[in-house]
């Protein structure tokens, strides 16, 4: 692969050179954590709307009113 670079300007040296075993485990595991992050902000949003509209106990206004 080709050298990687931080908002294209600034290039980073990579720490163990071009193993392709670490690149896979490497996507796999910013795939797992992209997953996660998205079954977590879906879970949030899923509590803030069964909150709003099922329960009707005021939390989401309570939050967005500061």
């Amino acid at each position: 692969g080709g050298d990687i670079y931080v908002f294209w300007l600034v290039p980073i040296p990579r720490i163990w050179g071009d193993a392709p075993a670490f690149g896979k485990q490497g996507l796999a595991m910013h795939f797992a954590g992209g997953l996660l992050m998205t079954l977590l902000l879906l879970g949030h949003i899923g509590a803030a709307l069964f909150h709003a509209i099922v329960k009707k106990d005021g939390v989401l206004q309570r939050m967005t009113r500061g």
